[in-house]
């Protein structure tokens, strides 16, 4: 009989190995969620500003465009 008990014992501690592990495992995965979202989250920021220097750039060379446009006009031939 006490060998059943010891045997009942060392599942019962397993168990609950177990279930701590599979504890810390759910712990880890809600941290590199977190971490993952963040990471998206400065991604989609990064994203915003590359679109704003993108425009700001199109816009600066369509202004450049005009001003050859107009030197071109008062250019003394």
């Amino acid at each position: 009989m006490s060998h059943i008990a010891q045997t009942i014992g060392t599942l019962q501690q397993t168990q609950q190995n177990f279930a701590t592990t599979i504890h810390s495992i759910a712990e880890i995965s809600q941290h590199h969620t977190g971490m993952v979202q963040e990471v998206n989250a400065s991604v989609d920021e990064q994203q915003r500003a590359v679109a704003v220097i993108t425009d700001a750039s199109n816009a600066l060379t369509n202004d450049l465009l005009m001003l050859q446009e107009a030197v071109q006009q008062f250019r003394v031939k």
